[in-house]
């Protein structure tokens, strides 16, 4: 069976890592059968990021990746229904969220402070309270430079949530009256835009972005729709 290593839930959602919520919604999407193994230990995947999964004796990092694997293994695919106009839309729309909305989501959890601290308590709560702090600044510095080489971390406040309302208008107007992002059926983009906008929707991490994206009706119908399609054991976040 197809291992999953993933982080564990938290705050009411399957994963506050939009890669591992989004891998993980693909398999339910594809029907294959696996298991979740939970881990913050990252020393653990091929790349050093979670998630990644272990197919037997292989292990398949990076959330692109993985389903591309899995597709060519196994024939089952969640796409084989759009047509040549719709993978290219959800091509289009996987790319931004996993390339710029992306950055906003670490932009928002690392730059302000009260969002950073919850964050240091709930990665490191097993760790002593002492330690914490010298645990995670490491991180938060690696993190800050990342930011400022890939050049949001330049951006002020507003201008960084000018981008990412851009995004979430974008995904509003392509969703329409649409119950999923190309039409009637899901496809892998929309285990991507889930992974996402769960985030920033539901939970203490969503900062002044979660809030714009709960402005938009359509986006939360969204997310709960896919949640009870998927998830139907998890209640809707608070």
């Amino acid at each position: 069976m197809i291992q999953l290593y993933q982080f564990p839930p938290m705050f009411g959602l399957p994963n506050i890592s939009p890669f591992c919520l989004k891998t993980e919604t693909w398999l339910l999407m594809s029907g294959l059968a696996y298991e979740s193994v939970y881990t913050g230990d990252t020393s653990l995947a091929p790349n050093q990021k979670l998630p990644f999964i272990v197919d037997g004796e292989t292990p398949v990092a990076d959330s692109r990746l993985i389903p591309a694997y899995l597709k060519a293994k196994t024939a089952v695919d969640p796409d084989a229904h759009l047509t040549p106009q719709q993978q290219a839309v959800a091509h289009a729309f996987g790319r931004m969220v996993d390339e710029q909305l992306l950055w906003a989501l670490i932009y928002t959890r690392f730059s302000f402070p009260d969002i950073r601290e919850t964050m240091k308590s709930s990665l490191l709560g097993e760790v002593p309270e002492a330690q914490r702090d010298a645990t995670f600044q490491p991180m938060v510095e690696r993190v800050t430079q990342m930011l400022d080489m890939q050049g949001i971390g330049r951006l002020s406040e507003t201008e960084v949530l000018q981008l990412a309302t851009e995004d979430l208008a974008a995904i509003t107007q392509q969703l329409g009256q649409q119950p999923f992002i190309t039409g009637a059926e899901p496809c892998s983009t929309d285990t991507a835009l889930f992974g996402f906008l769960a985030n920033f929707i539901w939970g203490p991490l969503g900062g002044p972005i979660g809030e714009q994206a709960r402005r938009h009706p359509t986006l939360i119908n969204y997310c709960e729709r896919i949640l009870a399609r998927y998830y139907p054991d998890y209640a809707v976040p608070t």
